[in-house]
């Protein structure tokens, strides 16, 4: 599953910025070390490798091509464009299985 990030309308999470590129990274689920287990990874640009313009910063390191995300990253698209990735955990603390585990909060 994909997810797609940037200002233009085709993108499943839209952002309204100048600053952030159309097409401006792409998030991929990967399964993780135990079936049914998932986990997000972040790419700057497009599919088909074109970056974009302001790249990705996360958790203050610049210019970063792709990163496995962690509960609580701060991913900075552009200037005063920030998200933070969470992760929703059942009460055992384990990642839930059955649910896209998705969830960003704008900064």
């Amino acid at each position: 599953m994909k997810y797609t990030v940037g200002r233009d309308v085709s993108n499943n999470i839209q952002l309204h910025s100048r600053f952030v590129s159309r097409h401006h990274a792409v998030l991929l689920r990967v399964p993780g070390g135990e079936p049914g287990i998932y986990s997000y990874r972040i790419i700057d640009g497009d599919l088909s490798g074109k970056p974009s313009v302001n790249g990705l910063t996360i958790n203050s390191h610049s210019k970063v091509t792709s990163h496995d995300l962690n509960h609580g990253d701060v991913i900075s698209l552009a200037p005063n464009v920030q998200l933070v990735y969470l992760i929703d955990e059942t009460s055992d603390g384990v990642a839930s299985s059955e649910a896209d585990l998705i969830g960003f909060e704008r900064n």
